[in-house]
């Protein structure tokens, strides 16, 4: 559906950088253009601590939506077990911190689908 790529703002003002997701010409039908921008209301509703935040969204000058969000740099769940050699106990208590933002996601009607 899209394209995310790494933004960066360095305006004299402040600097950071977000996740900047973007419809892929060609995809750009009524329909894709409809489910993106509803995926970015749901978004700007969703607040959990374990859900990167939208920070902007907008459209390009063709008309293409796009969005920015909070850039969260990490590793798969499984590497990041694995190079921390977490016992089980910490590995259940990291999929459960996962699992409850998924569950919050949902409960707004949310599903992941990219």
């Amino acid at each position: 559906m899209g394209a995310v790529w790494v933004g960066e703002r360095k305006d004299g003002g402040f600097e950071m950088t977000a996740a900047i997701k973007l419809i892929k010409r060609g995809l750009d039908t009524d329909a894709v253009l409809e489910r993106f921008r509803r995926e970015r209301r749901l978004l700007a509703e969703l607040e959990h601590p374990n859900v990167a935040r939208l920070l902007d969204g907008g459209a390009t000058d063709d008309g293409r939506p796009w969005l920015a969000m909070e850039r969260v740099d990490g590793r798969p769940i499984d590497a990041y077990c694995a190079d921390h050699s977490l016992a089980i106990d910490d590995r259940l208590r990291l999929v459960a911190a996962v699992s409850d933002a998924v569950a919050a996601a949902h409960a707004r009607r949310i599903v992941h689908r990219d």
